[in-house]
């Protein structure tokens, strides 16, 4: 039990960092409500470790200068991957999920979806230097507590047990998610709802899906589809009618919108109290690389001397 407070605790600091960049013990203390002689001992502990480091100090007039904290963004990195249809996107992050890498492999009949994934780890692994956690999304029907893809038809996937298969591979912790989730989940702590609890999260590059954030976690669902849209006829229409039907059904108190093509003025009309923002590229991977971080940040206690 103390070692699983002590666990959480750490993944609770470190959390903290990831989402405000920097921070003084003093700041960590208000913001995870954690006790000073907690915050210095874990502070201390993942400063041993290198992925905690001390980077300036604090303007002071009188006393002491406290010391300001950021994690090590040099200490390792994030693997994060969306896979469609079409391809497989791919970006590779420091700590502080700024992309160090990213491409895009085209989808090839000659090759099945798993073998190029795993080729494409492979030269990962032989580029890199410690690789701290893979992060997959996908649109399909996922067991996420089982973290296995019960479908996806984009992949030709049944039944794959898919953490299990490229941990087995690769010995590096993995997550499995729908990319939707990913995203909206980045937007939770290092975007526009930072601090906001409650809210919908629509992007054009996942079309088939909307994530709901309640009580600050992801509303899931049977099968992970919470939010499934399913197939689109007329893009304006659907998505106006989905979200005016969450909106009335679901108390949150933003809906973004995450799109990389300019509406029509009438779907901006219609969606009044909608927060636009403009979508790149890489969203979707780049949310799957911060979602594995934050989940790894559970798992550094057990992780000492891994290095």
């Amino acid at each position: 039990m103390l070692e699983q407070l002590k666990s959480k605790n750490t993944a609770d600091l470190l959390l903290y960092l990831f989402t405000n960049g920097f921070a003084t013990k003093a700041d960590m203390v208000r913001g995870t409500a954690l006790g000073n002689s907690t915050v210095s001992d874990a502070i201390n502990e993942l400063g041993e470790m290198e992925l905690v480091r001390a980077v300036d100090k604090e303007d002071s007039i009188g006393g002491r200068r406290a010391i300001i904290y950021e994690l090590n963004k040099s200490y390792g990195c994030f693997v994060g991957i969306a896979c469609k249809s079409n391809g497989m996107e791919f970006v590779i992050t420091d700590c502080q999920n700024n992309i160090l890498k990213f491409w895009f492999v085209p989808s090839d009949r000659e090759s099945s979806a798993i073998s190029v994934l795993f080729r494409e780890l492979r030269q990962i692994f032989d580029d890199e230097k410690n690789v701290l956690g893979i992060g997959v999304g996908l649109h399909g029907d996922i067991n996420y507590n089982a973290q296995t893809v019960i479908c996806c038809d984009d992949l030709n996937w049944q039944h794959v047990p898919l953490k299990e298969v490229i941990e087995r591979e690769f010995f590096t912790f993995t997550l499995i998610d729908h990319y939707s989730n990913g995203a909206a989940r980045k937007e939770r702590f290092l975007g526009m709802c930072k601090d906001v609890d409650n809210f919908i999260y629509y992007t054009n590059l996942a079309p088939q899906k909307m994530s709901i954030i309640i009580d600050g976690h992801i509303c899931r669902g049977k099968n992970n589809m919470a939010g499934n849209i399913g197939s689109i006829d007329n893009f304006n229409a659907d998505v106006i009618s989905y979200l005016t039907e969450l909106r009335e059904s679901v108390a949150v108190e933003k809906i973004i919108f995450s799109t990389d093509e300019p509406l029509p003025e009438i779907t901006r009309q219609n969606l009044k109290d909608v927060i636009f923002i403009k979508s790149n590229e890489f969203d979707l991977s780049l949310g799957m690389a911060a979602s594995v971080e934050m989940q790894w940040f559970n798992h550094i206690p057990g992780r000492k001397g891994t290095r």
